[in-house]
């Protein structure tokens, strides 16, 4: 599923490159349907705004060459996805696949969680996210559950039985208005007390408007029902970890340009569709597609092949750049290194970010406070551990219960979430 994958511009794919040495095309891979406010035609603003203007720090790049792009609808889902990248390669033959999402191990480390559970939203993007977690080689997925907002609360109930058998730390990759409903059940059987953790963790970016009124806010919990009071109590557990919006004046500079270019058409122009208001995603995709073009005019003009796969990814490895979204940092394997933050509720029940991660040309920053817990403790130190003191089946504990060393468990348990989190906005 790369195609859902931000900012990857596909640099890791060997091969993939064959340009010209006066066309190049570039495949764009976006679903037509409107998913969270993700859309081609909210996106593609991005797209048009990039290959119109071509602007980047060291100038005009690819400014005398010919830049072919055609549309293929992913729809949102990895098999759709996939068959338009066959298609692509087929009938068109790109030089790269720019895609945008259809919405972690720095985290975990921060909180020593090692051991978790995961229960993820049936719809592909978060699918997705959930198996890009599940990738990491520094901590343990003891379970896997799908879920979906309809599902019975009998039938939820029955999968966090299960889940707390061998987990404490529980990731939720699901829309964060949809946290409410789980996290009702888990206060009905006893899990927000403090001894568990939930980790809401998707592929979603937001805009500042929404990050506004959805997220940095008590829409999350409150929908001024008999409800409210158990779900603010549950969501005292719980963490939001999601990639960084961009800056709020950045953000309507960018939008001001776009919408001018929203329903630009050129021949070289196959299939793009009119735009409308630009959505989260489309400055990604802006710098995305002047990335690719940077790295493409610099082999040009360092007199190299620029159809060479391999050198084009030698290029993109430790690349930095800087763009619409702030620092553009690659990594080794050509992967860009995205800002993100941790949500926590605080004393008056709204979201706060309580850890911020910043990548830029020469070092990661690392911005944090104090996170609350429902005991009324605060700080990373007082984080429940991920198992029983006594271990899941009680194997530490053979007799005497009073003998158990439990503060080993408990020191170890509040830093892994950053590791998990850079494996999910990867």
């Amino acid at each position: 599923m790369k195609d859902l994958l931000i900012i990857h511009v596909c640099l890791s794919l060997l091969g993939i490159f064959k340009i010209t040495c006066r066309e190049f095309r570039i495949a764009w891979m976006a679903p037509k349907r409107e998913y969270h406010g993700l859309s081609a035609a909210s996106s593609v603003g991005g797209i048009k705004l990039a290959l119109i203007s071509r602007d980047t720090l060291e100038g005009k790049v690819l400014d005398n060459h010919t830049i072919k792009v055609r549309w293929y609808d992913t729809d949102c889902n990895s098999k759709s996805a996939l068959a338009a990248a066959v298609d692509a390669k087929d009938e068109f033959n790109p030089d790269v696949f720019l895609g945008p999402p259809c919405s972690a191990d720095y985290v975990a480390s921060y909180f020593k969680w090692k051991i978790f559970a995961m229960i993820h939203d049936q719809r592909a993007p978060y699918r997705a996210a959930a198996e890009a977690i599940k990738q990491g080689d520094d901590y343990v997925i003891t379970s896997t559950h799908e879920v979906n907002h309809n599902m019975e609360d009998k039938k939820v109930e029955e999968i966090l039985l299960q889940v707390r058998k061998y987990a404490r730390v529980i990731i939720f990759s699901v829309p964060w208005l949809t946290m409410r409903k789980y996290m009702l059940v888990a206060h009905k059987l006893g899990m927000s007390n403090g001894d568990f953790a939930f980790l809401c963790m998707h592929g979603d970016l937001y805009t500042y408007e929404t990050l506004e009124s959805d997220i940095l806010s008590d829409k999350g919990w409150r929908r001024n029902d008999s409800d409210d009071d158990a779900a603010r109590q549950a969501f005292e557990s719980v963490f939001h970890i999601t990639m960084d919006t961009i800056e709020r004046q950045q953000f309507v500079d960018f939008r001001t340009y776009a919408m001018q270019f929203a329903n630009h058409t050129k021949d070289t122009w196959h299939t793009l569709p009119n735009g409308k208001e630009p959505d989260a995603y489309a400055p990604y995709l802006y710098d995305a597609t002047l990335t690719w073009a940077l790295l493409v005019d610099q082999t040009i003009k360092e007199g190299k092949e620029p159809t060479s796969g391999k050198l084009l990814l030698r290029k993109a490895t430790k690349f930095y750049s800087k763009g619409v979204t702030g620092d553009i940092v690659l990594d080794e394997m050509g992967d860009r290194l995205l800002n993100f933050g941790v949500m926590d509720m605080q004393a008056d029940y709204t979201f706060e970010r309580i850890l911020s991660i910043h990548h830029n040309k020469t070092e990661v920053k690392v911005l944090s406070k104090p996170a609350r817990w429902p005991n009324g403790k605060t700080g990373k130190e007082n984080a429940p551990p991920d198992k029983p003191a006594c271990g899941f089946d009680g194997e530490y504990c053979v007799q005497d219960y009073t003998d158990t060393i439990v503060g080993a468990a408990a020191g170890s348990s509040f830093v892994l979430i950053l590791a998990i989190a850079f494996n999910i906005v990867l």
